[in-house]
């Protein structure tokens, strides 16, 4: 059972060269990886060689550079939930250490709650750490995860009980989407400023916009993590 996303990513990037050409290609932009492991990547019948967290990033990012439309990470993880869970859950915990020297992991606090009246990553708040690779966080002294609860956000791909990724920042700009305080109530939601209110607005047809003049923004979802059962 093969990732069609990773198989998309690989494909995308690839063109009309062959492996070892884009082996070539990969190791000139700082990827050392080989043609041989590219075609198992793609292989059909491919069960268990997957690419690293690393590796993913910096195929993902060639793409980028030389223009080409390849799917995010969150999107081959999800490829992975849809096909077999047990291999996910071997691939995630195996893959988000490989390739990383310490120097490279920050341990980011998950928060339980956010309250209000006190700094945002007071040891009060936290229940825990999540180790991340450098280059999923913007800036590492003020990221934070957050779980998130109930269906609001179905649309934007975050489901009950994911983890979000969130850099704090007290701004944002229309569209993204943020954890922000509203009447007392944090909440996850995309984010809309008016002439004179603030929209936070679900992914969900299913909920209603909340509109307020009073509305802290906490900070930006960045990344998710999707739960795995």
């Amino acid at each position: 059972m093969n990732n069609q996303k990773i198989i998309q990513l690989i494909t995308s990037i690839k063109g009309t060269d062959s492996f070892e050409e884009l082996a070539q290609k990969l190791q000139f932009s700082g990827l050392k990886i080989s043609a041989s492991s590219l075609k198992k990547y793609v292989a059909k019948k491919n069960d268990t060689r997957f690419p690293s967290y690393e590796t993913l990033e910096k195929l993902i990012g060639y793409g980028q550079h030389i223009n080409v439309e390849v799917p995010t990470i969150d999107e081959i993880i999800a490829d992975f939930k849809q096909k077999n869970a047990v291999t996910l859950r071997k691939y995630v915990a195996e893959s988000r250490l490989s390739g990383f020297g310490s120097g490279n992991v920050f341990n980011i606090p998950v928060l339980g709650s956010v309250p209000a009246g006190i700094p945002v990553l007071s040891e009060e708040n936290i229940n825990g750490y999540l180790p991340l690779p450098r280059l999923f966080l913007e800036d590492p002294k003020t990221a934070f995860c957050l779980e998130v609860f109930g269906d609001s956000m179905v649309d934007v791909g975050i489901e009950d009980g994911d983890t979000v990724l969130v850099q704090q920042q007290n701004t944002a700009e229309s569209g993204q989407t943020v954890i922000a305080r509203i009447d007392g109530e944090v909440t996850c939601k995309r984010f809309y400023l008016t002439k004179d209110k603030i929209r936070l607005e679900p992914a969900n047809s299913k909920y209603k916009a909340l509109e307020s003049q009073n509305v802290e923004i906490i900070g930006r979802v960045i990344r998710i993590f999707k739960k795995i059962d």
